[in-house]
């Protein structure tokens, strides 16, 4: 069959010429072109038909409509993606400089090499955005493309849904590998580490279900033309993608909830709970772009425009991802601010270099890899620059390293010979 066999096309355009009767007289042209791009038309046209056949009577209509076959919205996805990969990059880059060249213990943590990864599949994903979706018709009009052309759309979009999967499990195991090195008490640990398997476990599961969520995992993309299998068959891709949305907001809001119910524990004064709280909270952005994503959802895999309607899709799928990688690595750059700016933040590293934290492997001086806690009142070499950020109660008190609080001695150092 190809895209001009006669049949399908009868086929086609009599259950298209139904769905559009259903909504208006079909001796009312302005109405017909008015109404093609319709939810309740679509949903008529992808009940009926095929995937292929409903985006090529969408497209025959609208040809034959006169509708506008230059608007596009190509250079401002790029200009974002690009943009914002690169801001990503170098903030990434900075944090990972800072944990291996410039921090007391010069070497990674297990949430540093997960970001390492993630850096390295994200800057595939720009390229892939950049130079495989929009290439290939994001941002432009069904009916502006190449027949053929939707196949390699498909294609692309295919693959950046498992990267886009792939890329926000590891921002979110990241970031529970990060607290599992500044909160010390046994039973948040414990709790922590099944957030992390369960970041594995969802991750692996999700990617799999994508790559092969058709029974021909090739009929993803070959579902774009009238040429695919009739017998091929996929899952519910649209309910699907809703699942793995909602899920994705759930494991926001509890990743959020952790810090701040310990930050409760914390016996310090109010002003160093509202810092922690506010790096705390920049986590919040992240869930509130994920449920802001959750909108563009309405029209995913289940449209017959799919190269201009999923574009809002993919954008905010972009934003929420560069979003979370910066939010894991804000707490290094701050250290890092500490240590290259010390007269401007003088103040803020003289305060921050008496307080001990917990993940010396990490961030400190005399770092032990194995995170020995000490009681309180003895200190790393000697140490003078003391005091205690309580996690428990005062008769199990311990001393702990937090990158939150990180004793800062070489900033301190700097600031008091200016």
């Amino acid at each position: 069959m190809s895209w001009h066999d006669d049949a399908s096309k009868r086929r086609t355009d009599v259950a298209q010429l139904d769905c559009l009767s259903a909504a208006c007289g079909l001796a009312d042209e302005a109405c017909v072109c008015d109404r093609i791009s319709s939810k309740k038309v679509m949903d008529c046209s992808m009940a009926a038909c095929t995937f292929a056949e409903a985006i090529s009577a969408r497209r025959l209509i609208e040809v034959a409509c006169g509708a506008s076959t230059t608007r596009t919205r190509v250079g401002t996805f790029n200009y974002i993606n690009t943009g914002l990969g690169i801001f990503t990059g170098i903030i990434a880059v900075a944090r990972l400089i800072f944990k291996r060249f410039i921090s007391s213990a010069r070497k990674f943590t297990p949430d540093d090499w997960v970001i390492l990864a993630t850096l390295a599949l994200g800057l595939a994903s720009v390229l892939l955005l950049s130079l495989g979706l929009t290439a290939n018709g994001l941002g432009r009009d069904i009916w502006t493309l190449a027949p053929e052309g939707m196949v390699t759309f498909g294609f692309y979009f295919y693959l950046c849904e498992i990267v886009y999967i792939a890329l926000m499990a590891m921002v979110k195991l990241a970031l529970s590998l990060f607290y599992l090195a500044i909160f010390p008490g046994a039973g948040v640990r414990r709790i922590l580490w099944a957030t992390a398997v369960f970041q594995v476990v969802f991750g692996l599961a999700f990617v799999i279900k994508d790559a092969v969520q058709c029974i021909q995992p090739d009929f993803y993309w070959k579902r774009f033309s009238l040429d695919a299998d009739p017998r091929g068959h996929c899952i519910n891709v649209h309910a699907s993608g809703w699942v793995n949305a909602v899920l994705g907001v759930a494991i926001d809001v509890w990743l959020l909830a952790i810090p701040l119910f310990q930050l409760r524990k914390l016996q310090l004064e109010w002003k160093k709970k509202a810092v922690a709280g506010v790096m705390f909270l920049t986590g919040a952005l992240v869930t509130l772009i994920s449920i802001l994503r959750l909108k563009s959802l309405n029209t995913f895999a289940n449209t017959t425009n799919p190269t201009w309607d999923q574009w809002a899709l993919v954008l905010w799928s972009t934003i929420e991802i560069n979003t979370g990688i910066i939010c894991t690595s804000l707490p290094a750059v701050r250290l890092m601010l500490l240590r290259l700016f010390p007269r401007m933040l003088g103040t803020v590293a003289s305060t921050t270099s008496r307080t001990r934290t917990r993940a010396e492997s990490a961030y400190g001086e005399g770092a032990s890899s194995s995170h020995e806690m000490k009681p309180p009142g003895s200190s790393a070499g000697g140490s003078d620059h003391t005091s205690t950020l309580t996690l428990l109660p005062p008769a199990t008190r311990v001393e702990s390293r937090s990158p939150l609080f990180e004793d800062v001695k070489s900033a301190e150092t700097d600031s008091r010979r200016t």
